[in-house]
């Protein structure tokens, strides 16, 4: 490799014009992360979970009805573990009860799932609600 020599014949030790512009925007760059991070860290607002449920769509199939819905977490923390739980019921009375466990639901996220019932819920009151979860 050949390197740049000054008028003594000594190697040249000063950076180049590319060495200044890199240094420059990697400096610029490590100081955007770290400003992130603390602008993270002092206003992050985790809160809890805030888990939403829309039923999707009730699908008569062999073995069962299947009720396909979307759970939402519209908060900004994650919660595991969750437990949803589906019930028929004809007043006061449940006929049927369901349970699906969803591993994790991140704060912003949605995930879907189907309760399988056995009784067609077109002839009961449907009650598909989150019951309960912990903190990851």
């Amino acid at each position: 490799m050949h390197q740049k020599v000054d008028q003594k014949g000594k190697p040249n030790a000063k950076p180049g014009v590319i060495e200044w512009i890199v240094g420059t925007i990697s400096a610029l760059l490590v100081l955007a992360m770290i400003a992130f991070l603390l602008y993270q860290a002092f206003n992050s607002k985790e809160g809890i979970p805030s888990l939403v449920i829309n039923v999707d769509q009730v699908m008569s199939r062999e073995g069962g009805h299947h009720v396909e819905f979307r759970i939402t977490n519209e908060g900004d923390a994650t919660a595991a573990e969750v437990l949803v739980k589906g019930r028929l019921r004809d007043g006061d009375q449940v006929v049927e009860e369901r349970e699906v466990t969803f591993d994790y639901v991140p704060g912003g996220a949605e995930e879907r799932a189907a309760l399988i019932f056995m009784n067609d819920p077109a002839g009961y009151d449907l009650e598909i609600l989150p019951s309960g979860y912990r903190e990851p």
